[in-house]
This record gives structure tokens, C-alpha cells and sequence, in this order.
């Protein structure tokens, strides 16, 4: 049998490395007694990070489309987006992986963030949103109400490998899909937008599928196994049939409990310091506001704004 890990490697540059380890060598404990025993190709990963993005579309910042052709590939579409971005003053960031629209938020340094602001909240509120006084404000939420979040999302990576991605339709709001006390033995939905995940827990191990989506046939849910991705591409023709229930076959990594909670705290941190940073921008346009307005953007409004396949 075959177990495949991810491990840091211990070399000087202190990056990652896919290993796989045969039964001749050092394989995953056993699982004990009344508890799933994992396929061959689950995947357990160490060294993980969830960390908050977010996604930076070219046609909603400048208003123009990626020039896709034949000799349009990643490396285009990664100057492409670097193009955009720097025409509306956001140029220097830099993406999870080449091609992607997604940034670290830990990454926008502080004049990029105070231009993403002002566009954002220009387009809530109008061009004049800065200029508004106190009272102006008060008339102004009552009828407008406060901002969604950023579009963006959670990225999981183990060993410094890019492991999944928000998806499509999903806003850094849903941060809140990732469970916090992750516990149950039925398979729970991790809404990263579409296609989706589920997880459950078992033998004090967090259990994620790959990605699924699910479509109704008739009168019943079929889901459908989709290859990994960060909307790069559309895979919608990639996906292979699965079935009207998640099982154990879908399960494609495993994570330590300790380990995931470890991760939740330090994401939590994460999300807390943007919060921070984002309440320093809006103290010159909306001081009486800041601390709400700021949790806005990060956690949402209250409205659901993200697609749920549970909701049709």
C-alpha cells in the first residue's frame, strides 16, 4: 500500500516536497477499531495554513476581458492581470501562484489596501463616499445599508503547497464555512464557492474531500468529482460522475485534529490584523463607523450574498 504525505523538507530553502512512502517504509498508523479505514490515495497533510485572499478581477477593475486564444496561456494571463492592476494603482501585488487573481491579504501593502478601499466603497456608495459627513453617513447607511465583503476566500496550503482555493460565486466572508470545532461523523459542506467541499472527522482526524459540485437529475442530487483548480479554467467537462451520497471514496486529505485547530487560531489572527489594518484607512472617512464597517468588508453584512447550492 502506498501513503502519501506532505512534509517540510529539511533543506536550506525550507520548501515543501511530495513524498510517497510505500509499505516498505514508514506508512499512516493504522486506524483503530470502528474507524474509517482511508483509501490509497488520501492524502495526509502537515505544516498546513489557512490564510485569508482576495480576488482581484481585471474586468471589474478596468472594465477589460483576458484575450483568451490558442497562445493565450498562464504566463499571459499572469502579465495580463499585472497590467490591470497596475493601471488602477494596485500594481506590485502578487498573486498565490502564477495566473491566479487571488493575493494574500497579508501581502497588500498599506498604499494598495487604501486604493482597493476607495475603489470598493466608490462602487457601494458612489464617487463622493469620502467626502460625506457624520450626518450625511447616517442618511447614507439607512439607505444603502453597509458594504458586502471582498470576494475572496480561504486558501489551504500544506508545506508551503498550494492544497485548495476559493472557487466561484465565494466571498472572504466565508471564512466561516471552515469550522472552527470541527466534530461530527457525517460529511459536512466547506463552502469555498463552485465546486465545493465536504468534511467530516474521524479518529481525531479532519476529513476533506476533493472538490464536488452537484447537480439535480430529475428528482434527485448527483454529485460530481471535479479536478482541483482555482478557476484558472473551466473543468466542468473534466468531471467524473460520482454518486447520490458522499462516502468514504471521496475523501481525499486528512488532517490532524491538533493541526487544524492550530491552523483556525492563527487564521482567525489573520483575519483580525485585516480587520485592524482596514479600520485605520476608514478613521479619515468614517470614524464613527469604522469598527462596523471594517467587519463588513471581512465578515459580510448579514446578507447572503455567496451561492449555495442548498438554497434552490
Amino acid at each position: 500500500m502506498a501513503f502519501i504525505q506532505l512534509v517540510k523538507e529539511t533543506g536550506t530553502n525550507g520548501k515543501g516536497k511530495l513524498i510517497v512512502t510505500h509499505s516498505r517504509g514508514v506508512e499512516a498508523p493504522a486506524p483503530t477499531s470502528n474507524h474509517l479505514n482511508l483509501n490509497m490515495k488520501t492524502i495526509a497533510l502537515q505544516n498546513i495554513q489557512l490564510s485569508p485572499v482576495l480576488r482581484f478581477y481585471p474586468d471589474e477593475l478596468t472594465g477589460k476581458h483576458y484575450p483568451y486564444g490558442p497562445d493565450f496561456g498562464i504566463e499571459e494571463q499572469a502579465q495580463f492581470w499585472q497590467a490591470q492592476l497596475a493601471a488602477v494603482g494596485l500594481g506590485g501585488l502578487t498573486a498565490v501562484k502564477k495566473g491566479s487573481e487571488l493575493v494574500y491579504s497579508n501581502s497588500i501593502p498599506d498604499e494598495q489596501l487604501g486604493v482597493l478601499l476607495k475603489w470598493f466603497l466608490e462602487r457601494w456608495y458612489g464617487e463622493e463616499w469620502g467626502q460625506l459627513s457624520s450626518a450625511e453617513w447616517v442618511t447614507e447607511l439607512e439607505e444603502q445599508g453597509f458594504p458586502a465583503s471582498f470576494e475572496g476566500g480561504i486558501v489551504l496550503t500544506a508545506a508551503d503547497q498550494l492544497i485548495v482555493a476559493p472557487q466561484c460565486c465565494v466571498s472572504l466572508q466565508d471564512h466561516a464555512e471552515w469550522p472552527r470545532k470541527p466534530d461530527g461523523q457525517d460529511f459536512q459542506r466547506i463552502w469555498i464557492g463552485h465546486p465545493w467541499m465536504y468534511y467530516k472527522v474521524d479518529d481525531n482526524r479532519v476529513l476533506l474531500t476533493g472538490l464536488i459540485e452537484k447537480e439535480l437529475n430529475g428528482d434527485r442530487w448527483l454529485h460530481y468529482k471535479m479536478p482541483d483548480n482555482d478557476r484558472m479554467m473551466d473543468a466542468s467537462h473534466f468531471r467524473a460522475k460520482a454518486s447520490e451520497q458522499i462516502d468514504e471514496q471521496d475523501i481525499k486529505y486528512a488532517i490532524d485534529l491538533v493541526e487544524w485547530q492550530r491552523a483556525i487560531h492563527e487564521l482567525e489572527a489573520a483575519l483580525d490584523d485585516f480587520r485592524q489594518r482596514l479600520m485605520l484607512h476608514l478613521v479619515p472617512f468614517v470614524s464613527a463607523y469604522t469598527q462596523k464597517m471594517a467587519a463588513c468588508l471581512v465578515d459580510g453584512n448579514g446578507e447572503a450574498l455567496s451561492y449555495s447550492p442548498e438554497d434552490i
